[in-house]
């Protein structure tokens, strides 16, 4: 099956977006949830070895839906040039990666993160969607994410991307997903 990306990939560029396209971001965001899980699903089931799969918001889900993930995470090389522009950009001497994730993958992660948080938002109760508000320089600015972590909250899409990385590097392993979900129950104090 050819997977269902997202379509727009500036949707995902969150940070070039004004305030009024923010807030329709957020709108959009929730309003997609179900189609794109649906998607997401829809993948899932079509990909050998996992047929029965069901996108049923259970924790025990997540295990095989990690391992899928881990399947579907790719990379490319970076070239010279945009290794020199983030050089630039970087004031501190650290250790730039080669590669980076596919838009391709971004994309899956997206969704994934949209199941994950639903699942989330499912299980855990008083948890809900909130977009993260406060100081430009947060990491989350008006993100979608979940609150109901007492002084923290979730980004559930920027936890998938970092997972992504961590597949793709050997860092982590298919059970990543339901160790964040545990991670962030705990949290939550349930």
């Amino acid at each position: 099956m050819d997977y269902d990306t997202l379509r727009s990939q500036g949707r995902l560029r969150i940070e070039k977006m004004s305030r009024r396209e923010l807030k329709g971001f957020y709108s959009w965001f929730l309003d997609a949830i179900p189609e794109r899980i649906s998607s997401l699903e829809k993948a899932v089931k079509e990909s050998e070895g996992f047929e029965l799969w069901l996108a049923n918001f259970e924790p025990s889900s997540l295990f095989q839906l990690g391992e899928w993930f881990r399947t579907r995470v790719q990379v490319r090389s970076r070239t010279s040039q945009e290794m020199a522009s983030i050089r630039q950009r970087w004031s501190v001497p650290v250790e730039i990666p080669t590669w980076e994730l596919t838009d391709r993958t971004i994309s899956v992660a997206w969704d994934v993160g949209m199941y994950f948080g639903e699942t989330v938002r499912k299980c855990i109760p008083n948890v809900r969607w909130s977009q993260a508000l406060g100081k430009r320089q947060d990491v989350n600015y008006e993100y979608p994410v979940l609150l109901g972590f007492g002084r923290t909250y979730l980004n559930p899409v920027s936890t998938m991307i970092t997972v992504a990385s961590g597949l793709a590097d050997g860092q982590y392993s298919e059970d990543e997903l339901h160790k964040c979900f545990l991670a962030w129950k705990r949290l939550a104090g349930k």
